[in-house]
């Protein structure tokens, strides 16, 4: 994956090491690659995890 469009509605998806979703930050230069919260493309665009929190029913 290597995002070069800076369309913000475009959600990428993978299925290695658990899968997920994710959304390109095209401001962020910096952020280093954690395989679980951003991810660093080839081409240096950073990946943020869409992360999901079901509700919780007592």
């Amino acid at each position: 994956m290597s995002p070069v469009s800076s369309d913000l509605s475009v959600v990428y998806e993978s299925t290695d090491m658990g899968g997920g979703k994710w959304t390109p930050d095209f401001t962020d230069t910096t952020s280093v690659d954690t395989t679980g919260g951003v991810l660093v493309c080839a081409n240096g665009v950073r990946l943020n995890a869409n992360l999901v929190v079901e509700p919780l029913t007592l």
